[in-house]
């Protein structure tokens, strides 16, 4: 997308690394997730899913955006 991958490979190296911390999953756990790291692969993989997932829920739905 544009993005320099040294750039995308520094802010997943720390995101991973905060990931990890105990106030973060503590934190994060309190909305009800859990923190996993992962590499910017998964990461869009697991993007394309969630899109497939919810653009079936919208269209069998017919819900819309206000």
């Amino acid at each position: 997308m544009g993005m320099p991958r040294h750039i995308i490979d520094k802010l997943n190296a720390a995101i991973n690394r905060s990931m990890v911390s105990p106030v973060f999953k503590e934190r994060f756990a309190t909305t009800g997730n859990e923190s996993a790291g992962g590499t910017p692969e998964e990461f869009g993989e697991w993007i394309k899913i969630e899109l497939i997932k919810w653009r079936d829920v919208v269209q069998r739905t017919g819900a819309k955006f206000d």
